[in-house]
């Protein structure tokens, strides 16, 4: 899991099913859905196909040079 200290970020999944896995635990984020991350909270995020099949996402968020990423566990 990861979390960036300057930059939010949003994930909007546009085709599949992907289990999204934060601090409050696993759940499935399916066509349609999404979900944004505040720049700065340390909650990692981390996204996992466990389907198999095919997951097309869009993530949007800057990448500044100002910015750096932590890893959670």
């Amino acid at each position: 899991r990861h979390w960036h200290e300057r930059e939010d970020e949003f994930v909007y999944v546009l085709e599949g099913e992907v289990t999204l896995v934060t601090d409050a635990g696993a759940e499935p984020l399916r066509t349609g859905d999404c979900a944004g991350f505040k720049a700065g909270s340390r909650d990692g995020h981390h996204l996992r196909n466990e389907s198999g099949a095919k997951v097309v996402l869009l993530v949007v968020g800057g990448r500044s040079d100002a910015d750096h990423g932590e890893y959670s566990d």
